[in-house]
Order: structure tokens, then C-alpha cells, then sequence
């Protein structure tokens, strides 16, 4: 009977083949860093702007300067016409003149009136000026001294401005005798001539993020003298006021309306609406 060789398990093992190794584990590749988180992005009213709201009736007697329902018209010339003139960022205004400023800055919009815009990037409004950026008008007409002036109008922003800025003026040779803005963490009204002072809201709870996609209305009334006042209404509730001052500017000083950083650049792209422009004295 032939012998056959039967091969033990060591028999068998040197066959077998050598276990091999579970790879190692890759480690997952470190994140590259990303940039660090700026601030939250100022929020943007939801749905179209709504249509301004209806001009305020001016009292019988009143000798009107302004009567402006921007909503009625149908070409910046009509503006124009009414002794408006534009300033805003360089060279972006190149070709343009003051009458008749680039469409980016300055649009009508019907049933919102006119819309304002400041940008990213903007300069100011002529070459080597020091000034910071704006996109305002200025309302030539002469404001004067030893007259009760009431001066008010309609505003809408979008988005909420993440810069310190201005919105209205009563400037002249001298400067400015008012300048309404969002300074240094608060709402006030500079006053700016023969014994300057800054006068801040009452009402701490205005901030920039509640005037943001609504319209505010902004009533000023004022009187430039060597013994004057200035008292400021938002919605029809007194923001805050002066009384005996010496602000008297004169007989070269305007308005000026629109959106104008403080001393600082613009670091987003702001839309303001303008309408029911609207001053007067008794």
C-alpha cells in the first residue's frame, strides 16, 4: 500500500501566506484657516421698499421754500430745475454736471422718491479734497438768519449703514450750523457755529438698526440767531433740543440732504430714499 504523506499544520503554515498589516490610518488633513469673522452683516428690510409716505400739509400763511414730492417726478431735471445741485464721489461724477448728476448716485423711483446711493470705494467728491465720502444734494435757495424755519422730510435706508454718517445739513460759508448724525455710537445734532456743541438723542433706544426699512420722518425747527434754537423731531417725538444760542449763520447759508460718512469710509453699499422735501418759515 503506497504511503502518502500527509503535511502537518508547521507543514501547511510554511504555505500559508503571511498575514498581512491593516494600513495604517490616514489623519485627516489639518483646515486651512479661514479669515476671522468680521461683524454680523447689517440686516436688509424683506420685500420691496413701500411707497413713501404723504407729504405734510404746510400751514397757511408760511412762506414755502421747499415743497418737494419727489414721488411725482418723472426726470431729475425737475429737480434740478428747482435750484437742486449734487455732490458726490469723484471721478465718478466725470462727465456729469451739477445739475445733472450720474444715475448710479441719483435715481428717481416713483412711488419712493428719489434714491441715494454711497459705495464701496467711493472718494470724495473732488480731487484732492479731504473731506470724506458722500452722495448728497444741496438745495440752494439761501436760509437765513431771524426766521422760524421748519425744514422736514422722509427717509428710508437699506441696508443698515455699518459706517458713521450724516443725512441732513445746514451748511455755509462757515461750515455747517446743524448737521444731523450717527456719531461715535449715538444719534445728535451738532451745532456747529459760534459756541459749538453736541447734543445727543433722549431716546437711547434709536439706533441705526431701528430706522433701518422704514420710513422715519425728520422735522427741524429751527432759528439761526445771535440768540437762537434748534429743536429735532423724528416721527413727531422730540429727539432733542437747544434753546438761546448763538447760531447765526448769516445770509450764503443752504440745505443738504443725502448720506455722508464721518470720519471714516463707507464699508458697505447704502441706499437712502428721499422724499417730501419740505421747508418753510412763518
Amino acid at each position: 500500500m503506497e504511503n502518502t504523506k500527509v503535511d502537518s499544520d508547521d507543514e501547511l503554515g510554511k504555505h500559508k501566506p503571511k498575514p498581512t498589516k491593516p494600513p495604517k490610518p490616514t489623519k485627516p488633513p489639518k483646515p486651512t484657516p479661514g479669515p476671522t469673522p468680521g461683524p454680523t452683516p447689517a440686516p436688509t428690510p424683506s420685500g420691496p421698499v413701500p411707497p413713501s409716505p404723504a407729504a405734510p400739509i404746510i400751514p397757511a400763511g408760511a412762506t414755502v421754500v421747499y415743497n418737494i414730492e419727489m414721488n411725482k417726478f418723472k426726470d431729475i431735471s425737475e429737480l434740478s430745475a428747482l435750484g437742486c445741485k449734487y455732490q458726490y464721489s469723484y471721478p465718478e461724477n466725470s462727465g456729469f454736471t451739477a445739475t445733472s448728476p450720474n444715475p448710479k448716485y441719483f435715481a428717481l423711483t416713483g412711488t419712493n422718491g428719489l434714491a441715494v446711493n454711497i459705495y464701496v470705494g467711493d472718494k470724495p467728491f473732488q480731487s484732492g479734497s479731504s473731506t470724506e465720502p458722500r452722495s448728497e444734494l444741496r438745495f440752494m435757495a439761501p436760509i437765513t438768519d431771524d426766521k422760524d424755519y421748519v425744514y422736514s422730510w422722509d427717509q428710508y435706508i437699506t441696508p443698515t449703514p455699518s459706517f458713521d454718517y450724516a443725512w441732513s445739513q445746514v451748511f455755509g460759508s462757515n461750515g455747517p450750523a446743524f448737521i444731523l448724525r450717527y456719531r461715535s455710537g449715538s444719534f445728535q445734532l451738532l451745532q456747529d457755529q459760534s459756541n459749538k456743541q453736541i447734543i445727543k438723542f433722549t431716546d437711547t433706544s434709536i439706533t441705526p438698526q431701528s430706522d433701518t426699512g422704514v420710513w422715519v420722518n425728520w422735522r427741524l425747527e429751527f432759528k439761526c440767531s445771535k440768540s437762537g434754537y434748534e429743536r429735532l423731531y423724528r416721527n413727531g417725538v422730540l429727539m432733542c433740543e437747544a434753546t438761546a444760542v448763538n447760531n447765526s449763520i448769516g445770509t450764503d447759508a443752504y440745505l443738504k440732504n443725502g448720506i455722508y460718512s464721518q470720519q471714516m469710509v463707507p464699508s458697505n453699499n447704502v441706499t437712502i430714499y428721499k422724499d417730501n422735501i419740505i421747508c418753510y418759515y412763518t
